[in-house]
């Protein structure tokens, strides 16, 4: 759908090369009709074609509908409930235990099952977001452990 806004080609196929391609595909299609002869201009399969004019007529014309999509999913079935995550969390912070113990502790104790694995993934995890959310205040990121490097070199 050509809007007011957008540039106007003289010829099909004659594009503004700052115009996002695939708004380009659906421009030449409204100027020339065919299908084939956008996929064949622009080197593009039908099925991609019609994936994306599928999607651009949905929305009424919207160029955003252009725009590639996120693949993450929406949710995590199988993810380890926030609860496991947190009763592990306060595990490692009394015991000190590795994902070994830790496992037996939930198996025996909390009747959890969870790999020994998900558990590493799982501790790993929440020591990147301890360390990244509690910087040294007023000290530059690359300067934080200046002061251990010269004491281990002297």
């Amino acid at each position: 759908m050509v809007t007011e806004n957008s540039p106007k080609a003289t010829q099909p196929g004659e594009h503004a090369s700052s115009l996002h391609p695939r708004l380009a595909w659906m421009i030449c299609y409204e100027e020339s009709g065919s299908a084939q002869e956008v996929c064949k201009r622009f080197s593009i399969s039908r099925k991609t074609f019609y994936k994306w004019l599928k999607r651009y007529r949905k929305s009424g014309g919207d160029t955003t509908s252009l725009v590639d999509q996120s693949r993450r999913p929406h949710h995590f079935p199988s993810a380890t409930p926030e609860s496991s995550v947190q009763l592990l969390k306060l595990l490692k912070e009394q015991t000190g235990f590795g994902q070994r113990r830790l496992k037996a502790i939930l198996q025996e104790k909390h009747n959890i099952k969870i790999s020994e694995r998900t558990i590493w993934k799982i501790l790993k995890r929440l020591e990147e977001a301890e360390s990244s959310a509690s910087p040294v205040i007023g000290v530059a990121p690359d300067m934080r452990n200046l002061g251990q490097q010269a004491a281990v070199h002297h």
